[in-house]
């Protein structure tokens, strides 16, 4: 599953057509890395912490203000600090309806270092799709009436579309999605029957509005985990947060253009002895993978 994909997926599962991709794939290309969700945690004695990585935590911030934090630094913010700021994120009118969907990768940045955005060969595979039009994602999307007639994103839909526009059309074995919480199990068409149980719970939620320029913001963050499953036993499960931003703009008639981004952070372990703990305190909070996607909306005619 491409990079973008697993980062989507995730993004997906949380928000709307975006919050399921980007906690799933958030590693190499967007067609073929679901295992890297978990490589990053599975690093071992090749990695170590240098001191002016420990230094250099002091510059990260927290950000809350959602414009702000899709323009902010890679470098700088932190996970955000807002927690479930309401029931569901509910969406403007104009988006009701299905959607075709065009998502291009146009930056990726690995904020704390190579070694912990997941080595070399992963940095350089992802980085080939940005400004790639023939690796952009193309899916579809739904937001529909939900309780009290508001607008929200139809999640079920939209993760059986994007995954089976990313990993092929038999990849989602079983799903269950609410405004909260994304249990599926994952078969990528190319992963040799190799089995990816995702669970997602959403930490943070929060949307604005901004009169003046007609654009919409949407952020959400959830913690993510993906447990490996081969030949019926479990072989590795990777744990990180996840954060994914995106805005809506209404630009003509059935046609929507936004921008997404998603953060992907490392998850400390209990045990401070262990390298997964070394790993979380070496990036100070700030995000291990940075991704910024242009997207197109057209209204579908039924």
């Amino acid at each position: 599953m491409c990079s973008k994909a697993f980062s989507w997926l995730a993004c997906c599962l949380l928000t709307t057509e975006v919050m399921t991709m980007t906690s799933i794939s958030t590693h190499s290309t967007r067609r073929g890395m679901i295992s890297a969700s978990s490589a990053t945690l599975l690093i071992q004695g090749a990695f170590s912490i240098p001191n002016e990585a420990l230094a250099e935590n002091k510059n990260s911030v927290v950000v809350d203000d959602l414009f702000s934090r899709l323009e902010v630094s890679t470098i700088a913010p932190k996970v955000p600090q807002f927690q479930l700021t309401s029931s569901d994120l509910i969406y403007p009118d104009f988006l009701q309806g299905l959607w075709d969907v065009r998502s291009r990768t146009r930056s990726i940045d690995a904020p704390c270092g190579v070694a912990l955005f997941g080595g070399e060969g992963l940095l350089k595979k992802a980085t080939e799709e940005i400004d790639n039009s023939e690796l952009d994602l193309v899916y579809s999307c739904r937001f529909v009436r939900g309780e009290g007639g508001k607008l929200v994103a139809d999640r079920a839909y939209n993760i059986k579309t994007i995954a089976s526009a990313s990993m092929g059309s038999v990849s989602v074995l079983d799903l269950s999605a609410t405004p909260n919480e994304v249990k599926c199990t994952l078969q990528p068409s190319n992963a040799g029957g190799v089995l990816f149980k995702v669970d997602i719970l959403a930490l943070g939620r929060k949307q604005q509005y901004d009169e003046a320029s007609g654009v919409y913001v949407f952020d959400e963050v959830g913690r993510n985990v993906v447990e490996t499953v081969v030949g019926g036993e479990r072989k590795s499960v990777g744990l990180k947060e996840v954060e994914t931003i995106s805005t809506y703009k209404l630009v003509g008639e059935g046609k929507v253009e936004g921008r997404q981004k998603s953060l992907t952070y490392l998850v400390p372990s209990p045990d401070p002895s262990t390298m997964e703990f070394k790993m979380w305190a070496a990036t100070g909070g700030k995000p291990i993978d940075v991704r910024t996607y242009d997207v197109t909306y057209t209204k579908r005619v039924t």
